[in-house]
Order: C-alpha cells, then sequence, then structure tokens
C-alpha cells in the first residue's frame, strides 16, 4: 500500500509540476474612458462638444467594453491586464460600471489586474451630462479606489506600496508584476490641483527593491505603468506634451540595471512597442503601448508566455464588431478620419511658442502677427489636414513603413506655401517669395526628426541607437527563469533537508511560501502541511 501511495503521490507531483511551468497568455487592453450610460441622461450641446473635442468615441464606451469582454471571455487567458485610464473622468458611476464590466471576466475564473490612470482618482473634471446642463459628479479617491477594484489586483498583490497604489502580483507564476501608480493617486487625495505625474522616490526605491528580489527568487520581472517610459518617436513630449513620466531617461536605466525586460503602459492612445538600451548597449527593455479601445483601431493585446517564461509572444488584436455596429473598424476608422482638427489643435497647443517664435523671426518682412491659437490651428488644419490623417492612420495601425505614407515628407513641405496664404493673406508677392521657403525651412526643423522617426517607425533616427520594433507581433526573447528541481523549494539545485525545513516552517507560519521559487504546495491540494513533507522525503530517498 505504501509503494501503491507513493508512486500516486510522486506522479500527481510530476503533473503539477508540468502544469506550473505551462504556456500561459495574458491579454492586455489600456484606456476604456468608460462614461456610465446613467450620466448621459437626453444629452445636449455640452455632450456633443465634448464627444467632438477628442478622437474617443466616448459615447460608445459600454458597447465596446461588452464586445471586448464577450472576446476575452472566448479566449481566456490566464489574466488580463489594464494599465489605467478606465473612465472618461473618474464617475463614480463609471467606475461601479467598469467593475461589473471586469467581474465578469473574474467569475469566470480570469484573473484581472488593474493599475489607475490620470484620469481615475480625484478627478474634479468628473461630470454628467443632463440635457443642457452639466453636472458634477463625485470621483474615488485612492482608498476608495482600492476597494472598488479589490479583486482586480489589490488583494491578490503579494505586497503593496505604502506611500502609493501600486503592487506586487505574480499573474502566472514564475512571472512578477510590478503595476505602478504614476498618476500620484494619493498625494492627489489632499490636493487635487496636481496635474504631473511622476514616481516618488520612495516608490521608486520599493520597485528596484521588487525587482531584485524577483530576480533573486528566479522570477521574470514585468512593470504595468500608465505614462509612457520611452518615447515612441523622436521628439515625441515637444510635440505633443508630456506623455512620458517625469524623469524617465533616468528611470529607464534604472529599470534596466535592475532587470525589468518589459513595460506595459497606456495613455497616448496609439499601439507601439520599443526598444530602450542602456548607455553601453548592452541590455535592454521593451515598452508595448497599447492604444485605447476607444480609438481606432480599438485594439487590444494578447502575450503567450512560455513555459520557461523567457519568450513573450505578443499578438495584436482589435475588435470587429460591437452591438449594433457590425462593421466596426471601418465606422471607426471614419471616426478617427473626422478627429483630425482635434489633433491639430493639441500640436499647436503644445508648440505654440515655438511656433510664434519661428513666425517672428521674419516680422521684418510682414509686420506684427496677431493669429490666434484658434486661427492657426484652422489654418493649419486646413493646409495640411489630408497628411496629417496618412501620418495618424499609420501610426494607429502600426508598423509604419507598411502603410500609406509614401511621399509624405515632400507632401506636407510643399504645402507651406498654402499655410502661409492662410495665415498672413496681405502678404504682397515679395515678402512672399522670401518667407515661405524660410518658414518651409522652419518647420522642417521643428518636425523633421519626428516626422522621420514616425515614418521609418525608428526610435533615436539617424544616431547609434537607431531601432525598430515590430509593432504588431513581435517575440520578445529575454534570459528564462531557473526551473527548480522537484522538491527544491529555496532553489539551491540539490533536495535535502533545508527544503524540508522551508516546508515546516511555512507551516508554523514563520515563513511564506511566495518568497520561495520552489513549489512547496507539492501535492497541489491547497494547504502546505505534513504531505507535502513527505513528498519532500521521498524525492530525497529516491522514492
Amino acid at each position: 500500500m505504501t509503494t501503491i501511495r507513493n508512486t500516486l503521490l510522486t506522479a500527481l507531483v510530476m503533473l503539477i509540476t508540468a502544469s506550473a511551468v505551462a504556456q500561459e497568455k495574458l491579454a492586455v487592453f489600456s484606456d476604456p474612458h468608460l462614461l456610465s450610460s446613467a450620466l448621459v441622461s437626453n444629452p445636449g450641446q455640452s455632450y456633443f462638444d465634448d464627444l467632438a473635442a477628442n478622437n474617443k468615441m466616448i459615447d460608445l464606451g459600454p458597447q465596446v467594453m461588452q464586445a471586448l469582454v464577450d472576446t476575452l471571455l472566448a479566449i481566456h487567458p490566464t489574466a488580463v491586464l489594464v494599465p489605467g485610464d478606465l473612465t472618461k473622468e473618474g464617475e463614480s458611476r463609471s467606475h461601479a460600471d467598469m467593475n461589473g464590466f471586469l467581474g465578469q471576466l473574474r467569475e469566470a475564473g480570469i484573473k484581472v489586474f488593474i493599475i489607475p490612470g490620470n484620469h481615475d482618482v480625484n478627478n474634479s473634471n468628473a461630470v454628467g451630462y443632463y440635457g443642457d446642463y452639466v453636472r458634477p459628479e463625485n470621483t474615488l479617491n485612492s482608498l476608495r479606489f482600492a476597494v472598488r477594484y479589490a479583486d482586480m489586483g489589490y488583494n491578490q498583490a503579494l505586497e503593496r506600496d505604502a506611500n502609493s497604489l501600486s503592487y506586487l502580483a505574480e499573474p502566472i507564476d514564475g512571472v512578477w508584476l510590478i503595476a505602478v501608480d504614476d498618476s500620484r493617486c494619493k498625494e492627489r487625495d489632499s490636493d487635487r490641483s496636481i496635474d504631473a505625474n511622476g514616481i516618488p522616490d520612495v516608490t521608486l526605491q520599493w520597485i528596484l527593491a521588487k525587482a531584485d528580489q524577483g530576480q533573486a527568487l528566479g522570477k521574470q520581472v514585468i512593470m504595468m505603468m500608465h505614462h509612457q517610459l520611452v518615447e515612441h518617436f523622436d521628439d515625441q513630449d515637444n510635440l505633443v506634451g508630456d506623455a512620458t513620466v517625469v524623469d524617465a531617461p533616468n528611470l529607464q536605466q534604472q529599470f534596466i540595471e535592475h532587470g525589468i525586460k518589459m513595460v506595459l503602459t497606456g495613455h497616448m492612445h496609439f499601439g507601439n512597442i520599443t526598444t530602450q538600451f542602456n548607455d553601453a548597449r548592452t541590455d535592454s527593455l521593451v515598452e508595448i503601448t497599447t492604444g485605447s479601445t476607444l480609438t481606432y483601431p480599438c485594439q487590444f493585446r494578447t502575450i503567450d508566455v512560455a513555459p520557461d517564461r523567457g519568450t513573450f509572444s505578443v499578438n495584436t488584436c482589435v475588435l470587429e464588431h460591437i452591438e449594433g455596429i457590425p462593421d466596426f473598424q471601418e465606422y471607426a476608422l471614419n471616426r478617427f478620419k473626422n478627429s483630425t482638427r482635434p489633433i491639430v489643435a493639441s500640436l499647436v497647443y503644445h508648440s505654440w511658442d515655438d511656433l510664434m517664435a519661428a513666425i517672428n523671426q521674419y516680422s521684418d518682412y510682414f509686420g506684427e502677427v496677431n493669429f490666434t491659437q484658434e486661427q492657426a490651428t484652422d489654418a493649419i488644419y486646413n493646409a495640411f489636414h489630408d497628411d496629417i490623417e496618412r501620418v495618424m492612420v499609420a501610426m494607429a495601425q502600426g508598423n509604419e513603413p507598411t502603410r500609406d505614407i509614401q511621399g509624405l515628407p515632400g507632401s506636407i513641405y510643399n504645402k507651406v506655401g498654402t499655410l502661409v496664404d492662410e495665415l498672413l493673406p496681405n502678404l504682397n508677392f515679395f515678402a512672399r517669395l522670401i518667407v515661405v521657403p524660410m518658414i518651409r525651412n522652419q518647420l522642417e526643423s521643428m518636425i523633421g526628426k519626428a516626422l522621420d522617426s514616425i515614418l521609418s517607425d525608428c526610435n533615436g533616427y539617424g544616431t547609434s541607437l537607431a531601432h525598430v520594433t515590430n509593432d504588431l507581433t513581435p517575440t520578445l526573447r529575454f534570459a528564462p527563469i531557473a526551473q527548480a528541481l522537484l522538491g527544491d523549494i529555496n532553489l539551491d539545485g540539490i533536495v535535502d533537508v533545508s527544503d524540508v525545513n522551508i516546508i515546516i516552517n511555512i507551516m508554523l507560519g514563520k515563513a511564506q511560501a511566495s518568497n520561495y521559487t520552489g513549489i512547496s504546495d507539492l501535492n497541489g491540494d491547497g494547504s502546505v502541511d505534513v504531505s507535502d513533507v513527505n513528498a519532500v522525503i521521498n524525492i530525497m530517498l529516491g522514492k
């Protein structure tokens, strides 16, 4: 009987060990910006003005989320990761609805891990739309956010950072996820005027310590944060605002030094994958930015993780259909193309000082200028909207060199004359002959580096760090995690009495199983007890 029992135990242990290192699938979506339909009652002009002010299809948020949930239920990944901006402006009702959508995944046995974005917590812009009236709505503070999403990461955390909404979790065996709150949510509990992103030094030190601990335990360490860690095209922050986290270059190097190989981000609403190297180009990390589900092409990603946790195979997916709109991709593309003007307005806003400095260089030829930002936006839109549309669609689709970008730089620069005629309609013929080439050169100086980087999908364009990373289906290979011997709880390469002592300490509450790479619950019954001690002893004895 003893022999039969030991044989069955050994077989069960082997089965459990094999399943613990099986290939797993993660899914990632970002920036759903859900606005509860309960907050839109007989929508009036304010609601439609807000819709027109950006390229997010806020009006379709609930339908998009249900279609996404249905799709993920069919795929059934091990875990779903969401790097922030779950709601339009942090409305409590919108968070309740989002919790319901994510709860469908949880009920199906899919783990969910989320972090807040800059729109989700302590947001004074939270409003509901009631006819022609807009009414302020309650939003969540950091404590209520963690309670609301307790089952989406916070209760599953191996450890939480005391100074932020960051936490450490293990979504699949062998992979540690450091979920980073870089939106300063706890600070905004007492000061809602805080707008800048950032990682406080005390939280940074916690992140680095967890990364070091994960490596020591043989884990593959990845991160998730809302804002981008890396610019995804050259001069990105200068042109479109500070999308990257504060002190990004320093953070990049520290994360690489501490063994973090992959970072999942959102915020920019377009999907792009890029690689950042250390200064010596001997090591790197990959940032996977996933576009908003409410902005064409309404993408999400799946990531197949190999059994050795050293290979991550990314696949980019899009929502093809939602309720009431069978050909959703065509519909979303048309909505995206019609949103070019808000994009131009954002570009003008962020580069206004540089634009005016460039114009004023030539004031001797046309006198003082007095057009407004809105007039400049109209003029730039009228001159370049076709070209800007092509650039934006190529970026949204990913892998820009394979898209419709032929002849774009020349087309843009050749339309400077049209822009000058829009902005300076009273310019005389001879002044125009001088001013147009000058402004063309200035425009090329301002946007040429970014445009070359975007159209070639190349970061560090023209430098020794130039590189192109597949935006859609890259296979990322890192050093595989160490494979433990069966029963080698402390991963020292042998199964001996020290492993038995660890299990006994876990049983007595003197140690935590999560602090050891080897499997301590050898028979998979959900508890660490004397049967696991017997299993290790049998392995030591060759049984």
